[in-house]
């Protein structure tokens, strides 16, 4: 389906036929749905190649460089020969702008999901940790909000919590999350950290981890950004937040994601796969216990969003369709809270262990 484009972004998409590597013009675009934090277009030349392409969201507010982190990413995955990825064409900071390979695949919904598909998963991740040892691996930074030590996800928590408290109460819904907060959120995060802190000072957690446990992650990673091309092989997505991580987070992010929605034995024989990738890091398996209930509770605002002002810019300018903020924000909360009862009937023991 065609569609009237903006008419800055419509003159430079004319614009691409002139690239070197497009040698014939482009003769449609189309918007593709589905993205997040960026718009992203599918646009295709007379000679019938089809490519990617993304304008990426950029704030005074959020000033994270999301097109340089992908772009530059995916750059040096392809070239050491790792192809379960995006080949990146063009990049044009002025336009905001990265050309891409067009990936002609099908959304991985969480029902679809095999055994097969997280050894897929386990596996590309491992080559990421091989990759983590590459001489030119030390060009990227920490990974969005990356976790070297329990004090910085508790530094994130606090600071997302001071941002949703700093929120006028302005309408019932934002009333409903003040009282979210306050009756139920903190006083879990608050028994959390008195069992935490100790379970940290003992096992050494409470100190930075060293560089060399750290791994490069796409730290957004899971099947909700992945396509299943036609023979079943898998294309991993969206790498605006990759860089150094602590492995431990990378695993229970994988298990929290919302957009994923895996069954119990699939997040439990991925645990076991990824276990094996890194099997030289004998203090993995505490750290995991230990991030749990903290990265559980991240997760239960990250939810909640959609109720801050920035975040709800982003989602706009990539889905122009969004009008019903407050259906979205019920919506949003009502996953928030089943998540805390979630984190808080299972936080003192990683629950996907073997």
């Amino acid at each position: 389906m065609n569609i009237a484009l903006q008419t800055s972004e419509n003159d430079f998409l004319l614009k691409v036929q002139r690239i070197a590597s497009l040698r014939s013009p482009v003769v449609l675009t189309e918007r593709i749905g589905g993205g997040g934090n960026n718009r992203i277009f599918k646009v295709q030349c007379g000679d019938g190649k089809c490519y990617c392409v993304k304008f990426y969201f950029f704030s005074l507010q959020d000033q994270r460089d999301r097109l340089g982190t992908e772009y530059g990413a995916l750059k040096f995955i392809y070239e050491q020969g790792i192809h379960d990825v995006p080949q990146p064409v063009l990049i044009d900071r002025t336009q905001m702008m990265g050309i891409y390979e067009w990936i002609d695949g099908g959304k991985i919904t969480p029902d679809s999901v095999t055994a097969d598909d997280v050894g897929l998963a386990a596996d590309f991740l491992g080559r990421l940790e091989a990759l983590s040892r590459h001489p030119e691996a030390g060009q990227f930074n920490s990974a969005s909000e990356g976790c070297f030590g329990a004090q910085d996800i508790i530094g994130h928590i606090e600071k997302k919590l001071q941002k949703f408290q700093s929120c006028p109460d302005t309408t019932v819904e934002f009333k409903r999350l003040k009282i979210y907060l306050k009756q139920d959120f903190l006083p879990l995060f608050k028994e959390v950290l008195a069992w935490g802190r100790g379970h940290f000072r003992d096992a050494g957690f409470d100190q930075g981890l060293g560089a060399n446990l750290r791994t490069l992650s796409p730290s957004d990673f899971g099947f909700h950004n992945a396509l299943r091309e036609g023979g079943g092989r898998i294309k991993f997505l969206d790498f605006e937040y990759f860089g150094w991580d602590d492995p431990a987070k990378m695993i229970v992010d994988f298990t929290f994601h919302p957009a994923m929605n895996l069954n119990f034995e699939l997040k439990q024989d991925f645990y076991k796969r990824i276990l094996a990738v890194f099997k030289h890091d004998s203090s993995l398996t505490s750290r995991v216990a230990c991030y749990y209930p903290l990265l559980g509770l991240k997760w239960c605002l990250i939810l909640l969003n959609e109720f801050l002002k920035d975040d709800l810019k982003r989602r706009q300018f990539a889905m122009a369709d969004i009008k019903d903020t407050v259906t979205i924000q019920q919506l949003q909360l009502k996953k928030a809270v089943d998540l805390l009862l979630q984190v808080k009937s299972s936080y003192k023991e990683f629950p996907y262990g073997t």
